[in-house]
């Protein structure tokens, strides 16, 4: 299905946009850099202490029409949050600005607020972790990094938030406290860090002393269910730490990339030469994670420097999916990885290509659930089915206009960027 460049599909484009700059500004305070050791100027203080709510949101009014079929009849809240949340393990966390401090939330799939807690507006972040299925109760055990799916326990997910404040050390250090995701009960820290979030997962870094504001300095890795060092470029020359997947370290070192389990000592789980991300040879810089495109489902896209493309590689086992993708997404439902280059998307299931079809220029892929992938540029958007790779019709003909996903879960709960960033959740649990 595709929406040309109409009246309906540029008003949906210019909220879509009022909503994005209001989350840049809200990501702008959650991220700083401090230099020469400055003590930030005098902010409001934010209640560091967890607040358990564990009840119901209240369903919000929306305009039911612009809905793509699969939500048309689920019941929607509005969290307040300032911009679309991560989720993990069946539970949303996102923040807004709260009177000068930043107030993080978490929510469940069926639009249950279960706990908040707030930071101050600047030097602070946030991060998910998941245990993966069948592991449970052990840290350190390998799995299914990346994974979203509602089956997941939310007792063993994690949400890591940073902090700021100061030490005999420093007048401005930066902590991270990892929390239940389920609970919001502290489960470990503060722990000190070089610098605020780089990620991916719980990665830190501080500036650069002969550096530009925003230019990091060595990184530092946690075990996210710990909360210990698991590895630090400060410590080791050629170490290049790509991210954190859940249970998974991901570094690059001496022109290779290896994996290992997020664990202090974790065995090795798989190497791959650094050239494997490009077959054309053109890239250089230190190896990371293509900017802008988070992992799904245990896949992420790793590049070089600042290249716009890089190569999809399956955290779990090291594979290279594909190469030269600026996007992805993964449809649980079809069980479905979908990648993006300049004007094909692809469908992979174990791996292996299904299909490839073309797609309009300036497409980005939103989100993908039900066996849909809904694709949107400024201008339009487009449907696909992610079995097929067929268009495919979401919305009634007679729509005003195109309310297109950011977020899709295992459940089939929905995140829009409407009026205001708005839950499409679950009916009550019985």
């Amino acid at each position: 299905m595709r929406a040309g460049p109409s009246t309906r599909s540029s008003r949906l484009s210019r909220r879509g946009r009022a909503v994005a700059a209001a989350g840049a500004l809200a990501l702008a305070l959650a991220g700083c850099s401090l230099i020469g050791g400055e003590e930030p100027a005098p902010a409001a203080q934010p209640d560091r202490t967890v607040e358990v709510i564990d009840g119901p949101l209240a369903e919000t009014a929306i305009d039911r029409e612009q809905l793509p079929y699969p939500f048309a009849e689920l019941p929607a809240f509005a969290p307040g949050w300032d911009d679309v949340p991560q989720y993990a393990a069946g539970v949303f966390m996102g923040l807004h600005d709260a009177g000068g401090v930043l107030e993080f939330t978490a929510v469940d799939a069926h639009g249950k607020e279960l706990w908040r807690v707030q930071r101050p507006a600047s030097c602070s972040g946030y991060v998910l972790a998941a245990q993966p299925p069948g592991e449970a109760g052990d840290p350190g055990s390998a799995g299914v990094p990346g994974a979203t799916g509602d089956e997941l326990p939310a007792d063993e997910a994690v949400a890591i938030l940073t902090d700021v404040g100061t030490t005999e050390d420093a007048l401005a250090a930066t902590t991270a406290t990892g929390y239940n995701l389920l609970t919001g009960q502290v489960r470990w820290g503060p722990v000190q860090l070089p610098g605020p979030h780089q990620g991916p997962g719980p990665v830190f870094a501080g500036a650069s002393p002969a550096s530009a504001v925003g230019a990091g300095g060595p990184r530092q890795a946690l075990d996210p269910f710990t909360g210990e060092v698991i590895a630090d470029e400060a410590e080791e020359e050629g170490l290049e730490i790509v991210g954190v997947y859940d249970d998974v370290l991901v570094v690059a070192r001496g022109g290779e990339i290896i994996a290992t389990k997020a664990t202090a000592g974790g065995p090795e789980l798989w190497r791959l030469p650094v050239a494997d991300l490009d077959p054309t040879g053109t890239l250089t810089g230190r190896v990371n994670a293509l900017a802008g495109v988070p992992a799904v489902a245990g896949y992420a896209v790793l590049t070089r420097g600042e290249a716009r493309t890089g190569a999809v590689v399956d955290v779990r086992t090291g594979e290279v999916i594909d190469t030269g993708i600026r996007d992805i997404a993964f449809d649980p439902a079809g069980d479905v990885l979908l990648t993006l280059d300049a004007q094909t998307l692809a469908g992979y299931s174990g791996g292996e290509p299904q299909w490839s079809r073309g797609v309009s220029e300036g497409m980005r892929i939103s989100a993908a659930g039900g066996v849909l992938a809904y694709l949107r540029s400024d201008t339009s958007v487009e449907i696909v089915n992610t079995v097929t790779g067929e268009d495919a019709v979401a919305y009634p003909p007679e729509a005003p206009g195109f309310a297109v996903p950011a977020l899709i879960t295992e459940s089939g709960a929905g995140i829009f960027a409407l009026e205001a960033i708005t839950l499409l959740g679950l009916p009550p649990a019985p």
